[in-house]
């Protein structure tokens, strides 16, 4: 932690921000955006550590003034927030409110291993009743610390429980259902093609296979020979857009539900998530219909459960504007960040997420990448939302801004030539990016 009169100097006025995830969660709320590694907790998650730490840094951006945030190490330290902060300008919760892991809890520290300083951490900290976790731990020993029941939250993500708060008319039909990925592969009947194979316990498409031929199924029921959990084939749905949509249940049971927003998806051929694009003028087709199916039939459902938040779920349209539930998020996702900035203006122009990496020094980063992400800017291209430094790279969460379809490529490109890597960014430069405004 900083000293108390370092947290003093380096004080900015905040903006006077309508909307954060305080609007939803409970004052003393302890939230926690993080993942089980592997298959801890009935879960699969694959996301490498580093990735996990810069996930776990983003609602320092988007909490609010009253709620805390459990966060690693690596995001707070001194020189990184330091950047963060001060060069960039990037405007967080106090640093007051921050609870940082034990500095043991490296981006070289993973699996079980992980897992079970995490939850010692948790244990440690003693949040009775206040703690918030994305996807939480199962384990008997940490239950008291949790606001909602764990076994609730994991239930809510875990795909198979769709059908129980989803009218089955906006559901893909399921083929198949297997109790564990061993059945999967040893499975010789027949699947129709194409399908979608799903782990169906998971997030960030780590867990989903597009199949859209008999080899691709094969290498899909390969791929999840090892799991332990349930897996799903299901019907593959052609879609004209990829949606993540965003709502927020209130834990006060006076205050109504609300659509937070919607992005759209960026996916891999193979299914994996890669990032979004937030552009909240954008006019799409069955969007009000989604809505209202969400206000007024899903969502009190689940509120009637117990579940209170901010979460997302995932949404495909259809040209003829049918749409279908693919995948259910009852937790904040990164989309939400985005979201929130542009709904307290403070993004007002279109973009799109990615995770950068860039190697270099202190030096060339103030160089070559601040001045396109410091604040207030109007040169400002990029803006990060975290930020972390691990074996000599700087690694962050940004959306890249955009106000025409030409310019995905072009701005792809200019981040590249400076030294960004990125999945996205690559996907974008490599193509013309089809993408009305």
């Amino acid at each position: 932690m900083l000293a108390s009169s370092e947290q003093k100097r380096r004080k900015k006025p905040k903006p006077n921000l309508r909307f954060s995830l305080s609007d939803f969660l409970p004052p003393g709320t302890v939230y926690f955006y993080s993942f089980p590694v592997g298959e801890d907790s009935r879960f699969y998650n694959c996301t490498i550590p580093w990735k996990e730490e810069l996930i776990g840094a983003r609602p320092l951006i988007c909490a609010g003034d009253k709620i805390n945030v459990i966060t690693f190490s690596s995001t707070i330290e001194k020189e990184t927030w330091k950047m963060f902060t001060e060069k960039i300008n990037a405007a967080t919760i106090d640093h007051n409110q921050i609870i940082p892991l034990p500095d043991e809890i490296t981006a070289g520290v993973n699996d079980s291993k992980r897992n079970r300083l995490v939850k010692a951490a948790l244990k440690m900290f003693n949040h009775q009743g206040r703690l918030i976790m994305t996807q939480p731990y199962l384990n008997k020993h940490l239950f008291d610390m949790y606001q909602i029941s764990p076994k609730l939250s994991n239930k809510l993500n875990d795909k198979i429980n769709q059908p129980l708060y989803i009218p089955k008319k906006y559901l893909p039909v399921r083929y198949k259902r297997f109790s564990n990925g061993k059945k999967l592969f040893a499975y010789k009947g027949l699947i129709p093609l194409p399908c979608v194979v799903k782990v169906s316990s998971s997030t960030s498409g780590d867990g989903v296979r597009i199949c859209k031929d008999i080899g691709s199924l094969k290498a899909a029921q390969k791929d999840f020979k090892r799991i332990r959990g349930s897996v799903l084939v299901e019907e593959f749905i052609t879609a004209a857009h990829n949606l993540g949509i965003q709502f927020g249940i209130p834990y006060d049971s006076e205050k109504p539900i609300e659509i937070i927003g919607f992005n759209e998806q960026l996916t891999s051929e193979q299914g994996d998530y890669l990032g979004g694009i937030v552009n909240p003028k954008k006019k799409i087709k069955s969007l009000k219909k989604i809505y209202k199916l969400l206000e007024n039939t899903v969502l009190p459902e689940v509120r009637r459960w117990g579940w209170h938040g901010v979460g997302g779920v995932d949404v495909l349209v259809h040209n003829d504007g049918k749409f279908y539930f693919i995948d259910p998020n009852f937790r904040m996702t990164a989309a939400f960040v985005y979201i929130y900035l542009a709904r307290n203006k403070l993004a007002e122009t279109p973009l799109v997420s990615f995770t950068g990496l860039y190697k270099g020094s202190k030096y060339l980063f103030e160089k070559n990448i601040v001045p396109i992400a410091k604040e207030n800017l109007k040169n400002q291209r990029i803006k990060i939302i975290a930020l972390t430094r691990y074996r000599g790279a700087y690694r962050f969460n940004a959306g890249m801004f955009f106000k025409e379809a030409a310019d995905l490529k072009k701005n792809a490109k200019k981040l590249l030539k400076i030294g960004i890597q990125s999945d996205v960014l690559e996907q974008l430069a490599r193509s013309d990016f089809e993408y009305e405004v």
